[in-house]
């Protein structure tokens, strides 16, 4: 009953005060008859549990078969062998539990039915098999035929790590496990099913719910299909291990779905795959792999395709590779692959320009380019959008632009191998028609690019169309080695724009081509073009002997009726191999196309332009007929800028025109002494004579000649030679080449002078005063270069034979200790015995370190050996011996455990007030002993001092000290240690600023904090820490003027300096009138304001756009370079540069050239400058130090811990830059030579070398 919470009302007439009164002895009777009802009330309303059934426990055949007619629970008690089979009843459900025993058969039947037999027809029995055993081996079941039968509507679970065995090879048509349209669960733990007939499990219908859990099935030896096999149905949740033995697949699917989210699937040698897909299969994990070295690892049938088969955000790894894939690239080739989730690609937003910059700073969300196989060759569509590569990507089709796309590269190559038709008998691997728009940039550290290798009888571009298309900052290649044409870019009406970007063509003649052809841009009737920097390049290249004659090259081409524009310094070029002559930067065949030189103001400034505007006639032998007037020919230039010269130049048989700008002539001294102004020459043909020389040579020495190069390598020309000829335009610098005093030639000794760092020839003629090498004397000694040596450990010289002196080497004893530990000692002149011989130039440290440890190694064996056992007051030691060697070998630490005989003594400080019996223990190698006290000096002893406990030990691991409390019982140990505190002191008064620390005295082991704070216009000049013996303590700088150190066994003593700020701006109110205001990124308060301040006010150094500075971000070697050509005045050299990756027209171009011609910057080898890389600290200091003349350092050591990093290469710099204070060390006493330059760093560093050097 439920209780209602309402007292009942009293019964009428009851309780009346009026009622004669009872006895007592009914009163009673009457309590102790309602305390009994109550109780009985109470123990109605209490809930009773019913308790579960027990399982049936069977223990033969019989008991088995009746009990799962009747259906419940089951347990197995004793391993049973049935001779009929066993099935669950429509409507009956069974729970099987194996309890670790096992049920075999004695005949080729099927030993468990679920349900009829039948696909027809409705049944809802239901059998769970399991194994609640905890042991070994598991539960199971083996049968001599199949072993379950699952019908119409019935369920089957399987779970508990059973193992389930087919073993009837005779008969190779059943499975093992077969499901009729009903259901089959994989329970926690899973199960083993082996079939050594068909298939392990078949599907035929209903639902297989693998419910992620881990199962394994195979098919043996014997075995005649696949070890599971879908036939139709469905399969969710598959994560197992599906082994097949045989030639046939691991999993195949003939109809239905299967969902796989891991697992591994092998086969042995199946040509249909280790998965064979004929209906749908979504991969959302697993490894699949096929033992054949032909055999895929996933076969599909018809009308399938191996895109379908991923799910979304899946990709795999093909044949062991690394690389995630997410389309069917390799999955249809793969004989392995793992299938996995794949990390959505980071945000991707930039703006889109040159170099992915904008005046506006309009940023673009961009999304990864769609999935595009090298297998399809029937293209792809892409519909308007911004999209970036993720990958270098591989399309076998073409790809045709519908509506208005953005691409950006993202450094990586898209990459074609098939076209598509755009007008009339030409192709293109891009198409973008009328009305559609192309735009391409790249934000990649290196160049991105578009490559096409074409094939087949017709012209054929990388990119082409009537539409609209704009290059920034990336690459457009074409290949072709068959007939007609390769074009770069095909513009075919549209209006092409290239910003920075290069366009080459190559067509490579195989055979017996026809008209072979290569042009970089070939601008169609109707077309315009604007070309802004960058280069375009066509190269025929005559690979057989090709005899045809119709063959041409052309950088630019320009057909009936189509206009380019050529601005600011684009570098075109062309070539061909046949013989024919017939090749042009630009080519305009046309009385109607227009080329422009300028527009709005923005003029070509190549340094030169070879044009030709005439139509080949094949019939003259391969010369070229050349109008030479400004309209010869009725081919028109438009805009020429002033001062352009025409110049008709023919070099057998080829005439070509050159326009040629006005160009300027510097003169150097080069050593010498006087001032020369500059001249002007209208151009290429100007035949004014050069300005008489006005220097005067140095110590006497008489003027030679110009040359174009300062070490005399370059052309040379006579005083007051002519000056046509000497440039196409801008400004080329002429040397000073000296030789000796009037009257006297120069004899060079064929031996060697030198100093520690360089070695020279030097002159022995009689009377001459240059006898020796001075900075001054440029090109008055030869073979002048730094010495040569193998490695850092050799002495001489390899050219001059120089021998220089290594730095000393020697070996150190020292001993640290932490962690509150006692201030422990030993003799540093045996651990500097254990140090051994150290080689040339190399230092060998042995450091004993002391630590106090609570949780010690083998603690709790030494606590069995302490009387009274485990205590809380015993002080553990580590005690641990290191071999440290640095210098000129390779560095190394190793541990010492052992010294054998060379016994230590470490004196321990120890008060024994209130203590007695004192004992040592030590644990080592496995082993806890107690120590034994005597003064033998023994490894193992002991003796107790005064104040101290000395311990001899040859071994270095964990020691204990234990002792009695006096007055009281049991072991005792380091209980009542104070570690003494030592003094900090710090300098009585500083000049320029204050210096505060975070403790008067600390004990050993506590970290010190120092905190620096100059005066207005000082800045930090050093500060540094030395113990009680002079030696200096590792400071860690922690930004803005503090300081950290690690307080030692004794008194520190600080020193600080400040001194008045380099070049500081200190003037500077911080402001608006800032000039780092105007940097949304950049804060005027922050320790880089005075070096970055210098720089952009004095021109050296600008933001990126936008209103950004980046003071924080990775300085490239491009950047760096301009800095110091915007030092020098940017001037102009004409200097050929053999870098690949330097093109004309990018905002670095002019300043790397410089920087090359002056020997300040160098490539990496194989044509590379590396602009955009991050420059770092060493490759910084090296350029400052060519830029400053190559000085000899101050400083002869470095003395930071690891300079043992830096390149040898590198070292002179760096202990110049760090002797004039250019270059300042950082955190822990780290230089940190490879570590990336910042903007704000080289600000700095140029600031201080403007101030202390120049």
């Amino acid at each position: 009953m439920r209780w209602s919470g309402v007292h009942p009302a009293p019964p009428a007439g009851s309780c009346g005060r009026n009622e004669p009164l009872e006895s007592g002895e009914m009163r009673m009777k009457k309590r102790l008859l309602s305390v009994f009802l109550c109780i009985c009330l109470v123990l109605g309303l209490v809930p009773v549990t019913a308790r579960a059934a027990e399982p049936t426990t069977v223990t033969t055949a019989q008991e088995l078969e009746s009990t799962m007619e009747a259906g419940g629970e089951i347990k197995l008690g004793v391993d049973i062998a049935v001779s009929r089979p066993l099935g669950v009843e429509d409507g009956k459900e069974v729970t099987l539990d194996l309890n670790g025993h096992a049920i075999t058969s004695t005949g080729s039947f099927t030993l468990l039915s679920v349900g009829q037999s039948g696909s027809s027809g409705t049944t809802t029995g239901k059998l769970t098999v399991t194994d609640s055993s905890t042991g070994t081996p598991r539960g199971s079941i083996t049968g001599q035929g199949k072993l379950f039968h699952v019908g119409q509507g019935s369920e089957l679970s399987l779970g508990g790590g059973i193992i389930l065995t087919s073993n009837n090879a005779n008969d190779r048509t059943a499975p093992a496990l077969q499901n009729e349209f009903g259901t089959v669960n994989v329970l926690e733990g899973g199960f083993t099913i082996t079939s050594q007939m068909n298939n392990a499990i078949y599907n035929h219908g209903g639902a297989f719910n693998g419910n992620n859990i881990s199962f394994s099935a195979s098919t043996g030896s014997s075995g005649n299909g696949a070890a599971l096999k879908l036939a139709i149905g469905t399969v969710i949740g598959l994560n197992a291990s599906v082994i097949n033995d045989r030639s046939k697949p691991a999993v195949e699917v003939e109809s239905g779905s299967v969902e796989i989210t891991g697992g591994s699937y092998p086969a042995n040698g199946s040509p249909d795959g280790a998965l064979y897909v004929g209906g749908t299969v979504t991969l959302k994990g697993g490894t699949f792999s096929n033992t054949s070295f032909l055999s895929k690892a996933i076969s599909v049938g018809t009308n399938i395709t191996y895109a379908s088969l991923l799910e979304k955000g899946c990709g795999y790894t093909a044949d062991n590779g690394t690389t995630f894939l997410t389309d069917e690239t390799a999955l249809e080739a793969a004989t392995s692959l793992t299938v996995m989730a794949v990390p959505a690609p980071s945000a991707h937003t930039h703006a889109v320009s040159v170099g992915c910059e904008t005046d506006s700073g309009t940023q673009v969300a961009f999304q990864p380019l769609p999935n595009m196989s090298a297998s399809n060759s029937s293209g792809y569509t892409l519909a308007g959008g911004s999209y970036y590569l993720t990958a270098n990507a591989a399309v076998g089709g073409s790809l045709t632009i519908n509506g208005n796309v953005t691409l950006c590269l993202n450094g990586y190559t898209l990459s074609f191998s098939g076209g598509t038709e755009i007008e009339g008998n030409a192709s293109a691997a891009i198409s973008v028609p009328r009305g559609s728009s192309l735009s391409v940039c790249d934000c990649g550290q290196s160049k991105g690019k578009i490559a096409y290798q074409a094939g087949g009888p017709r012209g054929h571009a990388a990119i082409g169309g009537a539409g609209d298309v704009t290059l920034r900052g990336c690459a457009v290649e074409i290949s072709k080695t068959s007939d007609y044409v390769a074009n770069g870019l095909y513009n075919a009406g549209g209006i092409f724009t290239l910003y920075d970007s290069h366009v080459s063509a190559t067509h490579t003649i195989s055979g017996s081509d026809k008209t072979p052809f290569a042009t970089a841009i070939d601008g169609r009737p109707g077309s315009t073009t604007f070309i802004h920097g960058g280069s375009l390049s066509a190269t025929v290249r005559n690979g057989t002997a090709y005899t045809d004659g119709n063959s041409g090259a052309y950088g630019l081409n320009l057909n009936n009726g189509s206009t380019a524009y050529l601005l600011g310094r684009p570098t075109i070029t062309a070539s061909n191999d046949t013989g024919t002559n017939n090749f042009a930067g630009v080519y305009v065949p046309s009385s109607s196309a227009q080329l422009w030189l300028s527009k709005d103001g923005e003029a070509y400034s190549g340094n030169a332009l070879t044009i030709k505007v005439s139509k080949h006639n094949y019939s003259e032998g391969g010369t070229v007929v050349l109008g030479v007037g400004e309209n010869g020919n009725n081919h028109t230039i438009k805009n020429a800028p002033n001062g352009f010269v025409k110049t008709v130049i023919e070099t057998e048989g080829r005439k070509d025109l050159v326009l040629t700008g006005p160009y300027t002539v510097k003169f150097n001294a080069n050593g010498g002494e006087g001032t020369m102004a500059d001249q002007s020459f209208d151009g290429w043909t100007d035949s004014k004579a050069l300005t008489a020389n006005g220097f005067t040579g140095a110590d006497g020495a008489s003027f030679q000649s110009w040359n174009t190069k300062q070490d005399g390598s370059g052309t040379s020309y006579a005083d007051g030679a002519t000056g046509s000829g000497l440039a196409y335009g801008g400004t080329v610098t002429l040397y000073a080449q000296w030789g000796a005093a009037q009257g006297h030639t120069h004899v060079w000794d064929t031996g060697w002078t030198n100093n520690d760092t360089y070695h020279w020839h030097k002159c022995i003629a009689e009377g001459c005063d240059i006898t020796d090498y001075t900075l001054s004397q440029f090109g008055l000694y030869t073979c002048y270069a730094p010495h040569a040596y193998d490695n850092d450990q050799d002495t001489t010289c390899d050219t001059c034979g120089y021998t220089r002196t290594l730095d000393a080497s020697g070996t150190e004893g020292k001993v640290e200790t932490s962690n509150g530990a006692p201030d422990v000692s030993t003799s540093t002149e045996v651990l500097k015995e254990l140090a051994g011989t150290p080689q040339p130039g190399e230092t060998i440290t042995v450091k004993l370190t002391v630590a106090k440890k609570d949780n010690a190694e083998g603690k709790s064996d030494i606590e069995t050996l302490i009387t009274g056992g485990k205590r809380d007051d015993v002080l553990y030691l580590d005690l641990s011996l290191l071999k440290i060697v640095s210098g000129r070998t390779s560095p190394g630490n190793t541990p010492i455990t052992d010294t054998q005989d060379k016994v230590l003594e470490i004196v321990v400080p120890y008060s024994f007030s209130g203590k007695k019996d004192v004992k040592v223990y030590r644990y080592h190698n496995g082993t806890a002993q107690t120590l034994t006290e005597a003064d033998t000096r023994d490894d193992g002893t002991y003796k107790l001092g005064t104040n101290s406990i000395i311990i001899y030990a040859s071994k270095f691991s964990t020691y204990a000290i234990a002792y009695t409390p006096i007055g009281g019982g049991g072991g005792g140990g380091g209980g009542g240690y104070v570690p003494p505190a030592y003094p900090v002191e710090l300098p009585a008064s500083t000049s320029g600023g204050s210096i505060t620390a975070s403790h008067k005295s600390a004990s050993s082991g506590t970290t010190v904090t120092l905190t620096l704070a100059p005066d207005g216009g000082y800045e930090i000049g050093g500060v540094t820490v030395a113990d009680q013996n002079g030696k200096t303590v590792a400071l860690t700088g922690k930004g803005d003027g503090t300081y950290t150190f690690t307080m030692p066994s004794g008194k520190v003593t600080v020193k600080a300096e400040f001194t008045k700020s380099k070049d500081s701006c200190v003037s500077c109110p911080r402001d608006d009138t800032c000039p780092i205001r105007r940097f949304s990124d950049a804060d005027p308060a922050a320790w880089y304001h005075d070096g970055v301040h210098y720089c952009v006010e004095n021109g050296l150094m600008d933001g990126y756009g936008g209103g950004l500075l980046g003071p924080d971000r990775d300085l490239s070697r491009a950047e760096f370079v301009q800095m110091l050509h915007n030092l020098e005045g940017k001037p102009v050299v004409n200097y050929l540069m053999g870098f690949e990756d330097i093109h004309g027209g990018a905002w670095y171009t002019e300043a790397v050239r410089w920087a090359a011609s002056q020997r300040i910057a160098g490539g990496y080898g194989g044509g590379r400058f590396g602009p955009k890389d991050a420059i770092s600290r060493e490759e910084l200091a090296v350029m400052l130090w060519r830029y400053a003349g190559c000085p000899a350092a101050t400083d002869k050591e470095l003395s930071f811990a690891d300079v043992d990093k830096a390149g040898g290469w590198t070292l002179e710099a760096l202990r110049w830059a760090v002797g004039q204070g250019i270059l300042r060390g950082k955190e822990g006493g780290m230089l940190d030579p490879k570590g990336m330059t910042t903007r704000a760093e080289a600000a700095a560093m140029l600031q201080r070398f403007c101030g202390n050097v120049t």
